[in-house]
């Protein structure tokens, strides 16, 4: 759903530096805006590192300031409905084969009033620590090294304008910290919960520097892709809860 209080921090903090650095670039770069689902109401935001592939215009070509800030605003109107509705999709991406969405799924459905398995994807806003991509194969591969560089910095203000916007209760970061880290700041008192595998890092603090902003329960994991489903969603439960 769209957010107009987004759209040009990700049109010119984001966009801006990856359309005049990379206009020669071999591979085709797409980007990406969070997605707050139709249902959510403040319980659950879920943060991963990249997308993997392209949804839209090819940001290389995105030369005019005007065509970047339409870009930016067609990707925040995408819904977070597109979940249930490819699972297990034999023609579209089936995030019902990534261990990434598997995870969420169980959490939102454990963590989250009212969610259920015909909508619980509706409940949730999804994010990414990078918003710009490849568009094309090799897929499943993160963005390369110079591209993340140029796009750091946009990317981390504009999660904390996400953050500040959204306002989420939890925080959900299926990451890892080296990544987390190049983007948030990690304070120093977060702590990894004793015996945990797969959860990281856990802390709490004010998501907005407005007086009634709501205190966030942070929790950073590792991406769960090969570590059980089980086991990662048991961790990030009790991380969540203690």
């Amino acid at each position: 759903m769209s957010n107009a209080k987004l759209t040009p921090g990700l049109a010119e903090w984001v966009f801006e530096p990856i359309a005049e650095q990379f206009s020669d670039y071999q591979d085709p770069l797409a980007g990406f805006a969070a997605e707050r689902g139709s249902c959510y109401r403040g319980e659950l935001m879920v943060v991963g590192r990249a997308t993997h592939g392209g949804w839209d215009s090819d940001l290389r070509q995105l030369s005019d300031a005007g065509e970047r800030k339409e870009l930016a605003r067609r990707l925040s109107e995408e819904s977070m409905s597109w979940v249930i509705r490819q699972w297990h999709s034999r023609d579209d991406y089936n995030p019902a084969r990534s261990a990434f969405w598997r995870v969420i799924r169980r959490v939102t459905l454990s963590l989250v009033d009212g969610a259920s398995e015909d909508d619980w994807s509706n409940h949730i806003v999804w994010s990414n620590l990078y918003k710009v991509s490849r568009s094309e194969p090799p897929r499943g591969m993160n963005p390369p090294a110079p591209v993340m560089r140029a796009q750091r910095r946009g990317c981390e203000k504009l999660l904390k304008l996400e953050l500040e916007i959204f306002r989420p209760k939890r925080v959900l970061f299926l990451t890892g910290c080296d990544w987390a880290e190049e983007i948030i700041d990690v304070p120093p008192e977060a702590q990894q919960p004793v015996g945990a595998r797969f959860v990281e890092r856990v802390w709490s603090e004010l998501v907005s520097s407005e007086s009634r902003a709501p205190v966030s329960r942070f929790v950073v994991a590792g991406h769960p892709q090969g570590k059980g489903d089980d086991l990662c969603t048991h961790e990030v439960l009790v991380a969540f809860d203690s």
